[in-house]
């Protein structure tokens, strides 16, 4: 990715209202840069695995905001 572009995918980061919206454009961005078909953004928290943000060229994820106990993913 060229600097320019960079600057414009942080920028575009930035313009965000919220911080899901910011994580959406974020996979978004991910999965253009990579020409993948899906992203998804995670985290794990106190035991607990949950999809912060996803991105599918086909349809809407329907997953986003799901919490799943760590155990039962690892």
């Amino acid at each position: 990715m060229l600097a320019t572009e960079i600057s414009g995918a942080a920028l575009d980061l930035l313009s965000a209202t919220t911080p899901d919206e910011a994580m959406a454009r974020l996979v978004q961005t991910i999965a253009a840069t990579a020409d993948a078909d899906r992203c998804t953004l995670t985290s794990i928290d106190d035991g607990v695995f949950r999809v912060e943000a996803s991105y599918d060229r086909s349809r809407t994820p329907e997953f986003v905001g799901h919490e799943y106990p760590l155990a039962a993913v690892a």
